[in-house]
């Protein structure tokens, strides 16, 4: 064989031998370590599945796996939630929450998560004397278009007295498709570097808040505020009660650069008669990474979870009953 073809089967080899091991002690090291790109695709992987309509992306039903180490488990239904009927027995109130990554409680213990928390001083204090259910419809990377077919799809089958919607700054994002390919499901060393390179883009390029302050420039806030009315009139249209929780973004409490957006949103939602609850106030601290639960990982931990479940409790709930009545 030419001694041209033998090198280049040497540094192919080279190459390939270099990946696998690489992609070995990524295995290794990822078993040990946590990082936060790297939990959110074993989240990806293991729990969602594409479909072809505005929702994009659903959780695959009866699959477990541990990330971030909490358990996930997704019930029959594609929900992180316990296994509810659809029909709801009489006497009971029902609330749905809608929402994204932070809803849905990445981090957390399930019953950690605000809409379990919610749930519990509720049926603990027996408001009206009603048995209570609060249903999680979290899903990672929804934005309102999202939750909105969703709760068109699934949502609506619960037959819901209330939803609560757990809004974030990135709601307003557009629909993202979950990207799929061989290495793209199954390599830790692929995934480590796509991650590192979109790091790389706010760390040297466009920083967070530049980026979510764009979603709310100009005629993408109009077509926001559009989606946002889509969501409210289907609501109205089905004699339900919404109330919108703002939950903080919690890179920066102290130094917060979402003020004005919230302001927006809070706007729009009182002129349209609907009660919102803005959660930042709550987390009045300088120090917001006590609420993170990574030191990567911006997603409120069991602390930010239960100060807004409380938030909700006493805003909705504690003064006059009036939701449930």
């Amino acid at each position: 064989m030419d001694e041209k073809y033998v090198r280049i089967i040497i540094v192919i080899s080279a190459i390939i031998f270099s990946l696998l091991l690489m992609e070995v002690f990524f295995r290794i090291y990822f078993s040990i370590n946590q990082d936060y790109d790297i939990e959110m695709w074993k989240y990806s992987m293991n729990h969602k599945i594409s479909v072809d309509d505005l929702r994009s992306h659903i959780h695959l039903p009866d699959t477990f796996s541990a990330v971030m180490g909490n358990s996930i488990k997704i019930n029959s239904k594609g929900l992180r939630d316990n296994e509810y009927d659809y029909k709801k027995l009489a006497g009971t109130y029902r609330i749905l929450v809608i929402g994204d990554s932070i809803t849905f409680g990445f981090g957390v213990d399930q019953n950690k998560t605000y809409p379990k928390i919610l749930e519990s001083l509720l049926n603990q204090n027996k408001i009206n004397n009603k048995d209570i259910e609060v249903i999680n419809l979290g899903i990672g990377n929804y934005n309102t278009l999202q939750e909105l077919e969703f709760l068109k799809v699934e949502g609506i089958r619960y037959d819901p007295d209330e939803i609560i919607l757990g809004w974030f700054i990135n709601d307003a994002e557009y629909t993202q498709k979950e990207r799929s390919s061989f290495f793209r499901k199954h390599s830790y060393t692929y995934t480590y570097f796509l991650a590192l390179k979109a790091k790389s883009r706010f760390l040297y390029g466009e920083g967070y808040e530049s980026y979510y302050k764009k979603l709310y420039e100009d005629n993408k806030f109009k077509e926001y505020k559009l989606i946002l009315s889509s969501l409210l009139n289907y609501i109205n249209k089905n004699n339900i009660t919404l109330n919108v929780l703002l939950i903080p973004e919690l890179h920066d409490l102290e130094n917060y650069s979402f003020v004005k957006i919230h302001d927006e949103i809070i706007k729009f939602f009182e002129e349209k008669k609907v009660t919102v609850i803005d959660g930042k106030p709550s987390f009045e601290t300088n120090n917001s990474q006590i609420f993170w639960v990574a030191k990567d990982d911006a997603h409120p931990n069991e602390e930010g979870h239960k100060i807004l479940a409380n938030l909700l409790y006493k805003e909705l709930y504690s003064k006059d009953n009036e939701k449930t009545n």
